[in-house]
């Protein structure tokens, strides 16, 4: 089976081998003293029970058994094309700005290699309002006091004033209040999803949203 190269990996997972890599990462933090082995059917198996787990998530098919093998034993850091890319866009940026012979990127650049060569550029604009990357980063939400954790998630989706589409995490001070990303995290919070939200937020304190956006 071809290797599957780690910069595939996305937080917005489309394939199955992206839900087996991830979850595969998550081995450390779930098992921890314990060293991961290709050779162990145990620990196959745990990767592939999780994986299936996250693809159902995201209603990704094609998680089997022989796949998550074939994943975890051929990881590779990355294309040595990849980084000889990256190197020489570099290069060529870093000669633009001592010799001034021509504008430098801006702002993406996307290279397609499959049969040659093709590159294209675009400049992507900055949205000054954007509550991620904008000046509007905190916005200011009115909740009812009897509002569980949930009912405040699901208000999110229609509210004018953030704008997200599924929130996979929501947390205060560093403090997990619900985690959807990984089945253990999300079974270990998914119980204050029906406690009152002000249980843990205050009025006045600043929550962090994690938003999974669609590509």
């Amino acid at each position: 089976r071809d290797a599957v190269p780690l910069c595939t990996l996305k937080s917005a997972p489309r394939l199955p081998e992206h839900c087996i890599l991830y979850v595969r990462y998550q081995w450390d933090g779930s098992n921890p003293g314990v060293s991961f082995d290709t050779d162990n059917p145990e620990h196959i198996k745990w990767v592939f029970e999780q994986s299936v787990a996250r693809a159902e998530q995201f209603n990704i098919q094609g998680v089997t058994l022989q796949l998550t093998q074939g994943v975890v034993k051929n990881i590779i850091p990355a294309i040595a094309s990849t980084n000889a890319t990256i190197s020489a866009v570099c290069c060529s940026e870093a000669i633009k700005l001592l010799t001034l012979f021509a504008s430098n990127l801006n702002d993406f650049m996307l290279v397609v290699g499959l049969e040659g060569v093709h590159t294209s550029t675009q400049c992507i604009e900055k949205n000054p309002n954007c509550p991620v990357c904008g000046r509007g980063g905190v916005r200011s939400i009115q909740v009812a006091s009897e509002s569980t954790v949930f009912d405040f998630l699901e208000s999110l989706k229609h509210s004018p004033v953030v704008h997200v589409h599924n929130v996979v995490r929501l947390a205060k001070a560093g403090t997990n209040i619900y985690d959807c990303s990984v089945p253990a995290l999300k079974a270990r919070t998914e119980v204050n999803l029906e406690k009152s939200l002000s249980e843990f937020v205050m009025g006045g304190e600043v929550v962090t949203l994690f938003d999974l956006v669609p590509l």
